[in-house]
């Protein structure tokens, strides 16, 4: 069971915890990351992990892309491929689906240095090290008016009456799916980690914003304290015909809702070939509802 120093979250009283995507200045903003060594476990060796049980889940995919640095491509080809992927799996483990819409992706390259492209055509950002989930209770519902309201940066828009869905008690989420694009090598530089839901306090759950040219959005970060009750895994060289499906936010109250996950170094695979990947955000709309409060 490798050993490996994720980056958690460094808590100062009385700072706001986030960052800019887009600007030089964080001087209201605070992000101070703190290494904390953990255990990760491969979970190609372990059963019971799966969507319905831990909020990911290891699936085979193999993809008709020709060239995933074609952001057109991508779109037309990978968004609806992910699309009908996520339908079946999650109808497969027994939810109903009303819904399924990629609205974004991002290209990572383990050489790339920059976190976020903004939309950037043929652009790739660098792996995330620090210890995330990329919305939180306040920032899934906006987000998902945001997207019923106008398209994102990729021109898709959501198909769905958010305020019903909202006022209703519709049960949604916002899945993340990852993937590498090299054909040729697995994945050795910074393969992701995942942290069982079960095993994370919700008390310990910290907001972070992220402040983008048009719009404020936040997600949850993780402190040090509680790091050792933790259960991380992943999934050692993962090839081009497997991915990850996530949750990143849930509304339902009873199952795993938040995978807080990070990129991390794997040094029992250390390797002079680049990661690079692709990972594509997707809402959920379910015909399942919940009860309004």
């Amino acid at each position: 069971m490798p050993l490996a120093k994720l980056e958690y979250q460094k808590v100062i009283p009385g700072k706001r915890i986030g960052r800019y995507i887009d600007e030089s200045s964080q001087d209201d903003l605070w992000d101070i990351p703190e290494e904390t060594e953990v255990e990760i476990r491969n979970a190609r060796l372990l059963d019971g992990l799966s969507w319905t049980t831990a909020g990911f889940e290891l699936l085979h995919a193999p993809s008709t892309m020709k060239n995933f640095r074609d952001d057109d491509e991508v779109q037309k080809v990978y968004y609806a491929e992910v699309e009908q992927l996520l339908k079946d799996t999650l109808e497969k483990a027994g939810s109903k689906v009303e819904q399924v819409m990629v609205f974004d992706h991002t290209i990572r390259s383990s050489t790339a240095s920059n976190l976020n492209t903004l939309g950037a055509k043929a652009s790739m950002a660098g792996p995330v090290t620090r210890v995330h989930v990329d919305y939180n209770e306040v920032s899934a519902p906006k987000r998902l008016q945001q997207l019923a309201e106008r398209p994102g940066y990729t021109g898709v828009q959501l198909r769905a009456d958010a305020e019903k869905v909202l006022g209703s008690g519709q049960r949604f989420a916002f899945i993340n799916v990852w993937c590498s694009i090299d054909p040729d090598h697995p994945v050795l530089q910074c393969p992701l980690a995942l942290c069982d839901p079960g095993s994370v306090d919700a008390n310990d759950w910290i907001s972070y914003e992220m402040v983008y040219p048009d719009r404020i959005g936040s997600r949850f970060a993780l402190p040090k304290k509680n790091s050792s009750a933790h259960k991380w895994f992943y999934y050692p060289e993962m090839k081009m015909e497997e991915c990850l499906m996530f949750s990143c936010f849930d509304s339902r109250q009873d199952g795993p809702r938040f995978v807080f996950h990070c990129a991390f170094d794997d040094q029992t695979a250390s390797s002079d070939i680049p990661r690079r990947s692709i990972e594509v955000r997707a809402i959920v709309i379910f015909n399942e509802y919940l009860m309004v409060r």
